[in-house]
């Protein structure tokens, strides 16, 4: 399957995701404005983060607590694109199995790290049960990039984001977090969190990334 980019349908949403966590030092106060601001995300955990040690477990369980949607980022931060079918599953399998094992819950989508991918990608993740989702390059900040600018990053996603879009984030960065709460403040001017936490999408997008859902 092709990977999704962006969500349409069901009303005006736009969808806040994290990568690389979860991070001992930024995601628990992450988390603390996401339940401040009763707003939802998706985490796209690493495998190796979830094994170092119990506080990432916890924090795991955490979001899921908290209604927050789990994906799986692989193991390593294994770049997809030129692995091989063993590699690539390997690296998915044993993120699912942490995953479960710590939370009890399974993930249904999966993010390739830097978004590459590629026909074994696809093979592979089909073949898990997983959903490749990526994320909407027109209200992506790059983050990763600008490490000490919150601003910039909250600027760029408020100007930006649209019906539908991925917004892209990481719980790793401190200018993230600083900057999600202007994120969140400016957003929810035009849209306001949804009823349910995970609601159900077209069929064509077999995923629920819980949303803020703008006003009609």
């Amino acid at each position: 399957p092709d990977a999704i980019y962006s969500l349409r349908g069901g009303g005006k949403r736009a969808y806040l995701t994290f990568d690389d966590g979860p991070s001992t030092d930024l995601t628990g106060p992450l988390l603390d404005v996401l339940l401040e601001k009763q707003v939802k995300a998706t985490f796209f955990v690493l495998g190796n983060r979830l094994q170092s040690s119990q506080a990432r477990g916890d924090l795991l369980r955490r979001e899921v607590a908290e209604g927050h949607e789990i994906g799986n980022h692989t193991y390593t931060h294994q770049i997809l694109k030129k692995a091989d079918a063993a590699t690539t599953r390997d690296e998915l399998v044993r993120t699912t199995e942490l995953i479960q094992s710590i939370a009890g819950v399974t993930p249904t989508i999966m993010r390739p790290p830097t978004g590459g991918y590629s026909a074994t990608t696809e093979d592979v993740t089909r073949e898990l049960g997983l959903a490749i989702v990526n994320w909407s390059w027109q209200s992506c900040p790059e983050d990763w990039n600008h490490k000490d600018d919150p601003d910039l990053i909250a600027d760029f996603v408020i100007e930006n984001a649209a019906n539908g879009h991925i917004i892209l984030l990481h719980d790793t960065n401190s200018a993230t977090l600083a900057a999600v709460p202007r994120i969140i403040d400016e957003l929810m001017k035009t849209f306001v969190r949804p009823k349910l936490i995970q609601p159900t999408f077209l069929i064509d997008y077999p995923v629920s990334l819980s949303p803020l859902a703008k006003r009609s």
